[in-house]
């Protein structure tokens, strides 16, 4: 019986069905890898398998199948050492009733009750360092395009490091590219901010963005080929069963 191309998703019986997001590309191959965003293992089929083939590829990959889903429910473990927009800290945890975290030199402390919270409280201090270069780099790039960047707001997107709304003057930016090399988030908030004038990405923002920022071109690989790693550092911390 071959599967039909029609289907979205997988039957929930079949084994592992509630981890796998099942999705239809142009190989012949079935291919399995995971996508760290969503903590997920993504199956990668094509238009039409049978589904005993698929049973055979399940069966012959279970064991790398349960590794990652018992990862999945450990969560990743706090990092030691973060690189924030060039900088390499070494990060200390502390439990602390009271919330709270300081940076001396290279080293910055993370003090909470709990792992969870030392996350939270990390990635609000990765936040803020991100916020305050982002600002700096919209704001003049926009002044010299003689427009206005109204609200800056970083967010934890999965599909897109940015997005404009021109009319509004609003940029978001995802907080993760403060873990990404300084040039290549500072690409992506130019890339945003000539959004402001350009809508489109026709050759005339290309030429804008070019303008600003001569090697884009190796800024938007180093995402393509490095992009998912920034998920990878900082995923949930698990809070009970998948």
């Amino acid at each position: 019986m071959f599967w039909p191309p029609s289907t979205p998703s997988l039957p929930a019986s079949l084994p592992f069905a509630a981890h796998i997001i099942h999705k239809v590309d142009a190989h012949k191959s079935l291919r399995l890898h995971v996508d760290p965003r969503c903590q997920k293992i993504i199956l990668r089929t094509p238009k039409r398998f049978s589904q005993k083939r698929l049973a055979l590829f399940l069966e012959a990959h279970t064991p790398w199948i349960e590794k990652q889903i018992a990862q999945f429910k450990a969560g990743v473990p706090l990092p030691q050492k973060i690189t924030l927009l060039d900088q390499a800290l070494h990060v200390r945890y502390q439990e602390s009733q009271r919330g709270h975290s300081w940076q001396e030199g290279d080293q910055l402390t993370i003090s909470a009750p709990t792992a969870q919270k030392q996350q939270e409280m990390l990635i609000q201090c990765i936040k803020k360092h991100t916020a305050v270069f982002f600002e700096e780099v919209c704001q003049r790039h926009a002044a010299l395009l003689g427009k206005e960047v109204k609200r800056l707001t970083l967010k934890d997107t999965k599909t897109r490091w940015g997005s404009c709304h021109r009319g509004r003057g609003n940029i978001n930016l995802s907080w993760r590219l403060g873990l990404a090399p300084r040039e290549v988030a500072r690409y992506v908030a130019i890339h945003e901010v000539c959004h402001l004038v350009e809508a489109n990405h026709g050759p005339k923002f290309w030429a804008l963005v070019q303008q600003f920022c001569p090697d884009y071109k190796a800024h938007c690989t180093w995402l393509r080929r490095h992009g998912q790693s920034l998920f990878a550092r900082l995923c949930p911390l698990s809070n009970g069963p998948l």
